[in-house]
């Protein structure tokens, strides 16, 4: 009994300890740590944004290709306006892109909602904005 008593207080008093250094420490790193940290802090604003998947609806290229695309764009916002939009440009081709999916799964659950009225959409890796903050 006397042994459980003592492992008791031995046990509280280490907590009290231990809770009492909280916040009274130093880190002590190397420079070239330091410099690490900072560059990867400086590649990641520089992309802007995380991987992630999207859905392209349309591509085509050739006279006029940018207009439609825009049409597709527009007629796509009309429908769904709660789900973003992109218009790329990557030459030959201009790209309907729609979505911020973090994950393929949310990506294919979307594709399979519009796949009757964009029969030739497919999902893509692409680099999408941060998600909001609620």
């Amino acid at each position: 009994m006397r042994s459980i008593i003592f492992f008791v207080l031995l046990l509280s008093s280490m907590c009290v300890f231990a809770q009492s250094q909280k916040g009274s420490g130093e880190v002590i790193a190397d420079d070239k740590i330091r410099m690490l940290v900072n560059e990867h802090i400086a590649l990641n604003e520089k992309h802007n944004g995380i991987s992630g998947f999207r859905i392209q609806i349309y591509f085509d290229s050739g006279n006029q290709s940018k207009i439609r695309a825009s049409r597709v764009r527009a007629e796509f916002a009309g429908r769904f306006p709660s789900v973003n939009s992109y218009l790329f440009y990557d030459e030959p081709y201009y790209k309907v892109r729609i979505g911020d999916f973090r994950s393929r799964i949310d990506a294919n659950r979307f594709l399979k909602e519009i796949i009757g009225e964009y029969p030739s959409a497919f999902i893509v890796v692409d680099r999408i904005g941060f998600p909001p903050i609620e």
